[in-house]
């Protein structure tokens, strides 16, 4: 549709909720505003949760002038209503909005710039756990540089398909807890980049899971052990697990747009402050087939300049993405794919009838997040284990002989 179009559509769908005629005017201009919280962005009322979008996808200072005059707050996730009450009714239309335009905005890259013009989107080259084992200094070195790599066999077949029980199962509880209003949805999901427009939680969700439950402890334990010698050198014994989580997919899961999880700094907006790598290791609870939602990266696009590239007007960003070579995860069950939490990447559709499942831990030698609250920052984590866990607290005799790992 025409801006003048989405603009009369929406005057209809706020004349309909009750919404004063007033504020049509109001809503049809931030239809003249680029694509609003694109879902790269996570921020929840505490603060805990905070992933970056392009600037690109941020609401212009005048949309958020207005909506203050109307005494409504524009965050992420809902608009709180201040006064009057009506506001309910628009934060509730500005948000399906927003996730309309976001999903538009992803399936417009999907189709016009990932890949277009280096070749299309190619294979992600697999390593197998031994050979990164053996060579951990420059397997360590690979992953800085690219930003991103794909190592078979580092989680028994047998482990994943009891974690992916334990994983179905306490999505139900967590919805069920959160439903019920016995924990704040918060405590138990983040945020997510294009969840779908499917109820509280959508079809994608980012599940918390606890360190305390035996299933997710014994299998973090078998990765540390069967990838030692590879940890070791890329975040060393000392280095801190700063999430453990899930991903669901749900059949209907729309394509994410492109996003990176945390900021690059030092940044313009912080010339002062600057990080050690975050690495997140997502592993394949399932073999993943083609239309299930495999994980497309954009390699070296964790730099400071790729962001700086990324973070500029809508069409330069355009222009960079289809600049950029774009690989594909394929993992098997037991794969795991390792990247930068900066680089650039997405989920794909889940256009299948299967749920596909990716467990995941973030960690780096960096011990806490330098900005305050976790701002910008990877948090997917129950709050009992907030920084509470490093790699030698899971470090334990190899649970699978070397010989039994699964073969490619």
């Amino acid at each position: 549709q025409t801006q003048a179009e989405n603009s009369h559509t929406l005057g209809l769908l706020l004349s309909l909720s009750g919404v004063p005629r007033r504020w049509s005017s109001m809503a049809g201009m931030a239809m003249t505003t680029s694509v609003l919280a694109s879902g790269g962005v996570r921020r929840h009322s505490d603060g805990r949760k905070s992933r970056l979008c392009s600037t690109a996808t941020l609401p212009t200072q005048r949309l958020q002038s207005c909506l203050r005059k109307t005494g409504t707050t524009l965050r992420r996730r809902r608009c709180a209503a201040l006064q009057p009450p009506q506001a309910v009714a628009l934060g509730g239309v500005m948000e399906k909005l927003a996730a309309a335009n976001a999903e538009m905005l992803a399936r417009k890259e999907g189709k016009e710039l990932v890949g277009r013009k280096t070749g299309g989107v190619k294979p992600m080259r697999s390593f197998p756990a031994e050979v990164v084992n053996g060579k951990p200094e420059i397997a360590s070195k690979v992953l800085e540089q690219l930003g991103c790599a794909c190592v078979t066999g580092a989680l028994s077949s047998e482990s994943a398909d009891k974690l992916l029980a334990y994983v179905n199962a306490e999505s139900e509880r967590a919805k069920a807890a959160v439903t019920e209003g016995v924990v704040g949805f918060d405590e138990r999901f983040g945020g997510v980049n294009c969840r779908g427009m499917n109820g509280l939680f959508g079809n994608r969700q980012d599940m918390f899971l606890p360190m305390s439950e035996p299933l997710v402890r014994d299998s973090m334990e078998e990765i540390a052990a069967n990838l030692a010698p590879f940890l070791k050198e890329a975040i060393g014994s000392e280095g801190m697990i700063h999430e453990l989580s899930c991903l669901v997919a749900d059949p209907g899961s729309p394509r994410q747009c492109i996003h990176a999880d945390t900021i690059h700094m030092p940044c313009p907006q912080y010339p002062n402050v600057s990080v050690e790598p975050l690495y997140t290791f997502f592993f394949a609870l399932q073999d993943v087939e083609d239309g299930m939602g495999h994980t497309v990266f954009l390699p070296q696009t964790h730099t400071a300049q790729a962001h700086l590239l990324w973070n500029s007007s809508q069409r330069q960003k355009e222009r960079f993405i289809q600049s950029q070579p774009a690989v594909v995860s394929g993992l098997k069950k037991g794969d795991v794919a390792i990247f930068d939490s900066r680089i650039l990447h997405c989920g794909m559709e889940n256009c299948s009838s299967k749920r596909r499942v990716l467990f995941y831990f973030t960690a780096s030698r960096m011990q806490r997040w330098p900005l305050p609250n976790g701002h910008h920052g990877s948090n997917s984590r129950r709050a009992e284990d907030a920084w509470r866990w490093q790699l030698k607290d899971l470090l334990t005799e190899p649970t699978i002989p070397r010989g039994a790992l699964p073969k490619r």
